[in-house]
């Protein structure tokens, strides 16, 4: 009887979480309330403190899955062995080619972010630490990537380069899969992303970052 109740609640506390997510893309975090969470869910507002203190736990415990994911799948991607540049070249594709979890979790992401100034400062510093983990994927690459050519520099230079190609191929992602083509926004529809993921847009876009980030680390190979 006990674990029944305990798997029922385990389920109400993801209900709550996909519920709040949608909430904060379409609304924002300021004007997403715990009524509103609970009314999507048919479920009372008393409920909710069964799972979570407030508003703001809520949303930690949301961005503690996020960053966990991301770890998750750079850990698996980084315990490869392939090439180099075809490392570099998936690196971009598992940045662009998202499954409908992680692209919700971009639109999410990228909805705080610009709304920044309304979150508290544990939230803003939990943002700091997934924006730190996507930068680590590239700086491990780059590390692992340019010691296996007998390539020899200083750990600056890995987190220089890491923080500066992080940078473009998430911008990059951001304005062709993020951002409304119609209008000055960023979409929060998933079918919207998906259809531009499949685009040729974003295909021609992954192979010239992959031209642009070859001649970045040639450069640094010819110092």
């Amino acid at each position: 009887m006990e674990k029944k109740k305990e798997n029922k609640q385990i389920e109400k506390k993801k209900e709550i979480i996909q519920s709040a997510k949608i909430s904060i893309l379409e609304n924002g975090y300021k004007k997403t309330s715990m009524e509103g969470i609970m009314k999507s869910i048919n479920s009372s507002k008393g409920s909710f403190y069964n799972s979570f203190k407030n508003k703001d736990e809520l949303l930690n415990e949301i961005l503690d899955e996020v960053l966990n994911g991301i770890e998750e799948r750079n850990n698996l991607f980084l315990g490869t062995t392939i090439d180099f540049e075809k490392r570099i070249i998936e690196g971009i594709k598992i940045s662009f080619y998202l499954d409908e979890a992680r692209i919700f979790d971009s639109l999410f992401l990228i909805n705080l972010t610009n709304n920044i100034e309304t979150l508290n400062e544990s939230i803003r510093n939990k943002l700091i630490l997934i924006k730190k983990e996507q930068n680590n994927f590239w700086i491990k690459i780059l590390k692992e990537g340019l010691e296996s050519q007998n390539v020899t520099t200083k750990r600056d230079v890995f987190l220089e380069y890491g923080r500066l190609i992080s940078n473009i191929v998430f911008n990059s992602f951001r304005r062709i899969v993020l951002y409304s083509n119609d209008a000055n926004f960023y979409i929060t529809s998933l079918k919207i992303a998906e259809k531009k993921i499949e685009s040729e847009e974003t295909k021609n876009e992954i192979e010239f970052l992959y031209g642009i980030i070859i001649k970045i680390l040639q450069g640094e190979k010819r110092k």
